[in-house]
């Protein structure tokens, strides 16, 4: 039997319809959304999405957040069954919950298979058993590849399957989809096809460094993407919760690893009359961009490196004069006198954002 036909609509009815609920406010976490938190294994992403979960289905916010309104969330936990429970006797401690007080979350423990139409259904099923009348705000998979059975991360075919299986669970029930995922080989992205990352409309990155968590968008499909998030794991019970953390101050540094001192010998290497911009000193290290911006604020922080102007017009050089002549021709309008050159001859210091400058407003690890 044939389809029937598809509906068509104008761009002006279209456009009148209600924006998504922003289901945690200033995070770019929607109703009706795709998002994926990634992360090498076994720093806390786990930790993480629980403590957002909780939050979803009971608190007024999340780490500083606002949450628009409390609603169930399903949660299906693929791995470490065994040790499960400490970490949710540590959430329930930090929260303070009665002993027979639900949270609000709904764990799902039995395995399933994104990649099978019939597993998806089943969870489905489950969900409009056990919350009758209400739909989830939120359903976690963590992690993806635990429900993937017989599949390959790396298949656009498998991952555009699993892909099909996300977008269904969030029409039927209109929730946010949070994917927790594994980085692999190339720590600056998650593994598997990339399929994955073009289907998302968020997605999250969490890095440690001196054990402080720090949680990033990366992607964010509409808006201004959220300033990061410093974590840190604190101990609960025999477990652990997420908590906020002031970002740590670089210390003073008098030496360099030997990564460090290759970004700083490049430097040297490719300025002859004038300082550099970031991307043609980033792209002569030929380091990645994550471990390219972590060294430039330290040399920057630490005297190494002299700054020049601000936001896409910053420039870098060694310590030491200036050439004589401006870094750029000046530039005269309607043929009139010269005007103050874009950069001027005193280095200014981190803080100053813009694209293209990595130690801006952000605290890079």
């Amino acid at each position: 039997m044939s389809r029937l036909p598809l509906q068509l609509y104008a761009d002006c009815q279209w456009l009148h319809e209600s924006p998504p609920v922003e289901l945690i406010e200033g995070t770019g976490l929607t109703e009706g959304a795709l998002a994926m938190l990634y992360a090498a294994p076994g720093i806390g992403k786990t930790f993480a999405s629980t403590s957002l979960s909780t939050a979803v289905a009971i608190l007024p916010d999340w780490l500083g957040h606002r949450i628009a309104a409390n609603r169930p969330v399903v949660y299906a936990i693929g791995e470490g069954h065994s040790s499960f429970p400490r970490r949710l006797a540590a959430l329930r401690a930090a929260h303070e919950l009665q002993e027979a007080e639900p949270s609000g979350v709904w764990y799902v423990r039995e395995s399933f298979s994104l990649l099978q139409p019939d597993d998806v259904t089943a969870l489905l099923d489950g969900i409009r058993q056990h919350l009758p009348g209400e739909a989830p705000a939120l359903i976690v998979i963590d992690p993806l590849v635990s429900f993937m059975a017989g599949g390959d991360e790396n298949s656009t075919r498998d991952m555009s399957a699993v892909v099909a299986a996300l977008y269904r669970l969030r029409d039927e029930t209109k929730a946010l989809v949070w994917v927790d995922h594994h980085t692999g080989w190339n720590a600056d992205r998650e593994r598997g096809s990339i399929v994955l990352r073009g289907a998302m409309d968020v997605i999250y990155k969490l890095q440690e460094s001196d054990g402080v968590l720090k949680l990033e968008c990366e992607k964010l499909r509409d808006g201004t993407k959220p300033e990061p998030l410093h974590l840190r794991l604190r101990p609960v019970a025999e477990s652990c919760v997420v908590e906020l953390a002031q970002a740590p101050e670089f210390e003073q540094v008098t030496h360099l690893t030997a990564k460090q001192q290759h970004v700083l010998d490049t430097l040297r290497a490719i300025v002859v009359e004038e300082p550099v911009p970031y991307t043609r000193w980033r792209d002569a290290t030929g380091t990645a961009e994550t471990t390219f911006d972590r060294t430039l604020a330290l040399l920057v922080r630490n005297n190494y490196v002299m700054k020049y102007g601000k936001g896409r017009g910053a420039r870098y050089a060694p310590p030491g004069p200036l050439p004589p002549t401006p870094i750029s021709p000046p530039f005269h309008p309607h043929g009139g006198g010269p005007v103050t050159p874009m950069y001027p001859h005193t280095p200014i210091g981190v803080g100053d954002g813009g694209e293209g400058d990595p130690e801006g407003d952000r605290v890079p690890f």
